[in-house]
């Protein structure tokens, strides 16, 4: 999603005026012009390899996904606030920088911080509605990175034998034969808290760069010795997953139609107020 959205932003940017990130009277504008554009190139992509590919264990695609984070800056507008006030902060530096191609890459940096911080603020709202339990964004990046590196092993366990070394390490012991660990994991309840950190330990050896629990950052610092509150995380996803699988789905749909038709409406009553204020310019003119 995050290459997607990046992809389509850029090519969004050589659409509209950039240079009204220096005026906040023209940022809700911009937002308007942004929105139509980026979607626009969105589904342009939405038959690529890339748009089709699988967004979550529900059946949405990367395109959807990014789709409903696009509309959902019309919803929650301080996040474009903050980009574009990212961009001006740029400018200021480096003058208008969206025109030289060489700062593509920053451009991409700072659209993928706008919708990162975006999504976790989105799926911790899902999650609470599905649940009724409190959760902040920084526990929805929490939970995501629990369930990529549960993925992650699980995708090594199917493939144990060409992996052997690795997977031996994240069990703690030598492997003589197929694992049974790996019949017996069948969704994230079943992954142990001590194969997360063996696996987050083994990534420097085996991926070339330190797993989640085992770089500088502090953000995920504090888990590498907490195998019990992994577990306790663990077991949330589980559950959360078992509840999205059983009532979440049709509920989902039924927010997502709901919050879509609000942000839909507040589309067309913008578009109908520009066009109506372009027609009154045009007879006055």
């Amino acid at each position: 999603m995050r290459k997607l959205l990046g992809l389509c932003s850029l090519q969004a940017f050589r659409q509209i005026e950039m240079h009204q990130v220096l005026d906040p009277a023209q940022h809700a504008a911009l937002l308007d012009a942004y929105t139509d554009a980026v979607a626009a190139a969105l589904r342009a992509n939405a038959r690529s390899a890339r748009g089709e590919a699988e967004g979550n264990s529900y059946g949405e695609s990367v395109y959807e996904l990014s789709l409903g984070l696009v509309f959902e800056l019309q919803a929650q507008t301080s996040y474009w606030t903050a980009f574009v006030a990212a961009m001006a902060g740029e400018c200021a530096r480096s003058g208008a920088f969206w025109r030289d191609p060489a700062a593509e890459g920053v451009m991409r940096k700072k659209v993928n911080d706008m919708y990162a911080t975006l999504r976790d603020k989105v799926d911790a709202d899902n999650y609470v509605v599905a649940t009724g339990r409190e959760c902040s964004p920084n526990k929805i990046y929490t939970y995501r990175m629990l369930d990529m590196a549960y993925r992650e092993i699980s995708g090594l366990f199917a493939a144990w034998e060409h992996h052997a070394a690795q997977v031996g390490a994240i069990l703690g012991r030598p492997l003589a034969g197929t694992p049974i660990e790996v019949r017996q994991m069948k969704s994230i309840g079943g992954c142990k808290a001590e194969w997360i950190i063996r696996w987050s330990a083994t990534l420097e050896q085996f991926g070339g760069s330190p797993g989640p629990l085992h770089t500088r950052s502090k953000r995920f610092a504090s888990l590498k010795n907490s195998p019990d509150k992994i577990a306790a995380l663990l077991a949330e996803i589980g559950d959360y997953e078992e509840l999205s699988r059983e009532y979440g789905q049709r509920r989902g749909l039924a927010f997502r139609c709901r919050r879509g038709r609000a942000v839909a409406g507040r589309l067309l009553a913008c578009a109908g107020r520009v066009r109506t204020g372009r027609g009154q310019r045009r007879a006055a003119g």
